[in-house]
This record gives structure tokens, C-alpha cells and sequence, in this order.
């Protein structure tokens, strides 16, 4: 073989050569592939699957659900969290136990709400409810799209698991946990950009009275040691219980100003009663009074006839408070948590800081959320709040 035959015999091996390298690359992962090692998988464009307050995946539903079950323990805190998101009030209707009032005296937000949309063009449609949380096959005969628990609701979830219904559970008892659920509502219900704009009014808010805070803290202005009371009709006026140290109404007093007294008394879990004894030793310097099933200032009055309470130096100084509600009170883990932090805000913070006579703007704001126009709150929800603001 000449020279000349040689060279292209040459050329033709190298092409072919370089051609099998070309296959090898594109179709086998390049290099990866020539040394026998797996080329990288292409990284996934999938969005990743939320998940609940259990830590459980959730598949997100291929259309927003029309069909919204709320079971299980405290139904008015979904409930209303739902009723923040527009797509839920003008197109979804809710199954479930009716949030009804806290107190008799007042009607629950569903009625409010029905009558603030009664002459709108686009009513909700949110249905009457049809049963309690007691059957899992009455509610599996619901065919919901969709079935919300509160987490501390696990084991009757546990029932409907098996049924294989699209179940999601919601904490709903901490900022941290409303931040968490909201954005896993708004990738539920798909509307992310209603999600982020409520966590932005909360997170906002917390930001505003937490700064005012510290600059107060940072003035010399000490802190105020509070008490948090609740009391019923029925329970004997010398006898108080206090929350967790790890619950919401022990960090809304902290969040705002105040040294919850009792933080470090008593333990996780539920709510304690604590001797006259320790609250005289606490002689705290502002008592908030709590009540879940009358007025807060009845439980005052109740309180007002044992020489143990007005002995107080709080009641000798006049800071005694109720915790103000509208259908439920303020300190509740529902959406109007955030109330409550702006009104201790302004009994624990210098007058200057938040001032009190701003806060009926601020329940007007906080049902903007809710869609229902100013005059509405004026005339249907500030009335609820029998406390003085």
C-alpha cells in the first residue's frame, strides 16, 4: 500500500473513530459514558411536594378543589384561615361543623361574612355544614376535593387515611406555623400570590410592634412583668389558669413587651392552675384577663370581689385589662392573633409607641382581608367587641 493510500486509510479510521466518540456523547452521557461511569440525571423542572404540619407529602391537586371538608378539633381556626383566601369565598364551598360563636352573644364570621356579601355580585358560596367529624364514611360520601385537620387532629385523621381522601393537616397555633400553612393553602388552592400577600401583612405587622420594642427596650424603658389569666363564669375567682410557656398567648405577651410571669412556672401541654399564693408572690405589673365562654370584663368583675386580686399592684395601678374578642377571642390561634398583638402592643408599650385609638383601624384592616368593606366591620364587628379598645 503507497503512501498516499495509507493516509487515507488513516483518515477514514479517525472519522469513524471521532463519529462513534459523537454517540457515545450525546446519546450515553459523554465522557461518563466513555469511561463506564453514569453521566448526572438532568435535574427535574418538577416543583417540589409541599408539605403538611405532619411532615407528610401532599399531592397537589391537578385543579383548585371546589369541595373544602374542614373535621376534627377547632374547625373556625381553618375555617377562617381559609376564608382569607378570595378563591375560597367567591367558588369553593366548605363542608364540615359550622364555627359557630365563642360566646352567645355573638354571631360567628360565616354569619358576618354571609350578610357583608349578601349584596355583592359574586357571593360565596360556602355551603351550610352537613354533619360533625364523627363518621369517616359520611365524610368520604362528601367526595370532597380536598379535607383539612388541624394537626392535634391526627388520630381521627388516621381514620380517613385509609379512604385515600386528598387530606392535609394545618397547625395553625404558632406565627411560624401560619407562615408554613399559609404557603401550603396557596399552593393547595392555587394561589401562591394570595398566600404571600397575606404572610407579608403578618409578617409586616409582627416586624412593626417587635422593632417598636426594641427601640422602647433600648430607651431604658423596662419591661413590664405581665400576667395572662384565664377565667369561666363557673370557676371560682381564686383560682387561675395560665398557658405554656411554648403556646401563643405566652408569646404574644412577649412578641409585644411584656415578661410573661408564669413562663418559667409551669410545664408544656395545657393550660395550669397556679395558688393565689404564687400570684401574689408574682404581683404582676399588668393582668390580662382571658375568658372563652363570656366577656372578658365579667371575669374582671368576678375577680373584683376577692381582696387577693385588688390587693394587686396591678389593680391599684389600674392595669387590669379583658382581652378583647369579636366572634372568639383575640389570644385564639386563628387568623386574629395578630389583633391581639397589636392591642397588647398598646398596654404595654408606652402610649406614644401605638397608640390605643388606632386600633379599630386596624380590626378594619384585618378584615379587609376578609373582603368585608370598612362600613360592614363598622356596623356588624366593631359592636362585637364589647371591651373597650
Amino acid at each position: 500500500m503507497n503512501s498516499s493510500r495509507r493516509l487515507a486509510f488513516a483518515l477514514l479510521l479517525l472519522a469513524l473513530a471521532l463519529a462513534a466518540i459523537a454517540a457515545l456523547w450525546q446519546g450515553r452521557g459523554g465522557v461518563a459514558a466513555l469511561v463506564g461511569l453514569r453521566a448526572p440525571a438532568a435535574a427535574s423542572s418538577a416543583a417540589p411536594v409541599p408539605l403538611d404540619a405532619l411532615g407528610r407529602a401532599v399531592p397537589v391537586p391537578a385543579a383548585p378543589p371546589r369541595r373544602i371538608l374542614v373535621a376534627g378539633k377547632a374547625p373556625f381556626a381553618i375555617q377562617d384561615t381559609l376564608l382569607l383566601f378570595p378563591s375560597v369565598r367567591a367558588q369553593a364551598t366548605l363542608i364540615g361543623p359550622r364555627a359557630g360563636a365563642q360566646r352567645a352573644d355573638a354571631a360567628d364570621l360565616r354569619t358576618v361574612l354571609d350578610s357583608a356579601w349578601s349584596a355583592a355580585p359574586s357571593r360565596a358560596s360556602a355551603a351550610a355544614p352537613l354533619f360533625t367529624e364523627g363518621s369517616a364514611e359520611n365524610i368520604a360520601a362528601a367526595a370532597p376535593d380536598l379535607v383539612l385537620l388541624k394537626s392535634s387532629s391526627h388520630l381521627f385523621g388516621e381514620t380517613l387515611e385509609p379512604l385515600g381522601l386528598p387530606l392535609a393537616y394545618l397547625a395553625l397555633e404558632t406565627p411560624d406555623d401560619y407562615r408554613h400553612d399559609l404557603a401550603l393553602l396557596g399552593t393547595l388552592l392555587s394561589a401562591p400570590d394570595d398566600a404571600a400577600r397575606l404572610s407579608a401583612y403578618y409578617d409586616a405587622t409582627v416586624s412593626a410592634i417587635t422593632s417598636a420594642v426594641a427601640r422602647v427596650r433600648a430607651s431604658g424603658v423596662p419591661a413590664p412583668r405581665v400576667l395572662l389569666c384565664q377565667t369561666t363564669q363557673n370557676r371560682s375567682p381564686d383560682i387561675c389558669r395560665v398557658p405554656p410557656p411554648d403556646w401563643l398567648q405566652t408569646w404574644l405577651v412577649t412578641a409585644a413587651g411584656g415578661i410573661p410571669v408564669w413562663a418559667d412556672s409551669v410545664l408544656p401541654g395545657q393550660w395550669a392552675n397556679v395558688t393565689m399564693e404564687q400570684v401574689a408572690a408574682w404581683d404582676p405589673d399588668v393582668l390580662v384577663v382571658i375568658s372563652y365562654s363570656a366577656p372578658a370584663t365579667d371575669g374582671i368583675s368576678a375577680l373584683a370581689a376577692s381582696p387577693v386580686w385588688t390587693d394587686l399592684r396591678c389593680w391599684r395601678e389600674g392595669r387590669v385589662y379583658p382581652m378583647p374578642g369579636d366572634t372568639f377571642s383575640w389570644d385564639l390561634p386563628s387568623p386574629r392573633w395578630i389583633l391581639a398583638l397589636q392591642w397588647l402592643a398598646t398596654r404595654l408599650l408606652p402610649p406614644d409607641t401605638f397608640p390605643p385609638d388606632a386600633l379599630p383601624a386596624a380590626v378594619i384592616d384585618f378584615y379587609a382581608l376578609f373582603g368585608i368593606p370598612s362600613d360592614v366591620t363598622r356596623a356588624q364587628i366593631l359592636p362585637l367587641i364589647p371591651e373597650p379598645l
